[in-house]
């Protein structure tokens, strides 16, 4: 049912899982939420996979502005990038660069030996997710299917210029 990133770097990247109106009133319930999604889907330890993210969310502000948050690390456990977006049933306060409370989550996790390739799909997924028309629909659909049409590879070239 979805896609992963395959390791050819011609292929696109596509979202691996979604997450619609997940639930939590802080950043530390939103974390342990995804990860327990994230571990289920991956197969990696829920107290890894939260372990990590709490690194990844005290490198750097999270936020990306308009309402965006993306938590990336590399790990030795996975053999293709994992991406999920979570869409926020209400809107935390996180370290953002224009201070607005974050109702869109994004988790990239890439192969630890995948370093380049891993900047590479930073770099368009935090673009994709700058863009207004796409927040609009993510905030306005209101189930994980609609999501994944939002967000399909059919819809979405991530991977594009």
């Amino acid at each position: 049912m979805l896609d992963q990133l395959n390791n050819d770097q011609t292929q696109d990247l596509a979202i691996s899982n979604v997450y619609c109106d997940l639930k939590g009133s802080n950043t530390e319930q939103i974390f342990k939420n995804l990860t327990w999604k994230i571990s289920r889907d991956i197969g990696i330890s829920g107290s890894v996979v939260f372990s990590d993210m709490i690194t990844a969310s005290k490198r750097h502000d999270v936020g990306i502005g308009e309402g965006v948050a993306v938590l990336d690390w590399k790990s030795d456990g996975i053999k293709s990038s994992y991406v999920i977006v979570a869409k926020l049933e209400n809107p935390i306060e996180v370290s953002a660069i224009d201070d607005r409370p974050v109702d869109i989550v994004l988790v990239l996790i890439s192969p630890r030996e995948e370093s380049l390739t891993h900047l590479r799909h930073l770099a368009r997924l935090t673009r994709m997710f700058r863009d207004d028309h796409l927040l609009e629909q993510l905030r306005s659909t209101k189930c994980a299917d609609g999501m994944l049409s939002i967000l399909s590879p059919e819809n979405r070239k991530i991977l594009a210029a």
